[in-house]
């Protein structure tokens, strides 16, 4: 009788670890990144002065809460041309991003007065990825800044989560920065720009369907076993 009390004990542990284990693979897959700045401060991310400014985590505007990042600033004539200039950054993007992460969202509000009637061949916030052996710019998949409003943008950063998310990495940074391309021949400051950056968030890769089942039926199978035991 101790024996076979031993047996069904040894093997209520294991089936419990092994049950952990399967059943605890479910809840990451479904894991996500949320940050509103809802606590007054800026969350772990730096606040990257653009042109002079100084950016705050105020409540003059927000998508989600009453916080937001904003950056409020003069667009002189020296921005004409290309320039990527960095709102916020984080310095190190493994905090909340790894191997499963497929995209990244955020809220931009922009009330751009382009006063001088500068021409503008580009005005959009991109994701920079700045990582040991990597650096990209990321245009948003879906989303596009709008005057007066907050607008979602997206990003597809599934192929490079795994290099970004490797504990073999000295570095791994990701930054939201403003992307400006203009042009003016009159030499005068072009107007203002306030930016606010709101409500981040990640996605991961959701289980293919055939692996969530087949973890179920394992579940469900190890159950019957143990109740058969218990018999």
């Amino acid at each position: 009788m101790s024996k076979i009390r031993l047996k069904l004990k040894n093997y209520q542990v294991v089936s419990g670890v092994i049950g952990c284990a399967m059943f605890g693979l479910l809840p990451s897959a479904f894991a996500q990144y949320s940050q509103s700045f809802e606590s007054g401060t800026s969350g772990g991310w730096n606040l990257d002065s653009v042109n002079g400014s100084t950016p705050a985590v105020n409540t003059v505007r927000a998508s989600d809460g009453i916080y937001s990042v904003e950056n409020s600033f003069t667009v002189s004539n020296s921005l004409a041309g290309y320039h990527v200039l960095t709102l916020l950054d984080y310095g190190n993007a493994r905090d909340f991003i790894d191997a499963n992460t497929t995209t990244l969202s955020l809220d931009a509000y922009s009330n751009w007065a382009n006063t001088q009637g500068w021409g503008v061949y580009g005005n959009t916030i991109d994701l920079i990825l700045n990582y040991q052996g990597g650096y990209q710019a990321l245009s948003p998949t879906t989303g596009s800044l709008a005057n007066g409003s907050f607008q979602t943008l997206t990003y597809d950063i599934s192929a490079y989560a795994a290099a970004m998310s490797s504990p073999s990495l000295s570095y791994s940074q990701i930054g939201i920065a403003w992307f400006l391309g203009t042009y003016s021949d009159n030499g005068m400051d072009n107007g203002t720009q306030d930016i606010s950056i709101d409500h981040i968030r990640t996605v991961e890769a959701v289980p293919e369907p055939g692996a969530v089942a087949l973890t179920a039926m394992g579940g469900a199978t190890l159950l019957c076993l143990r109740r058969r035991m218990v018999r």
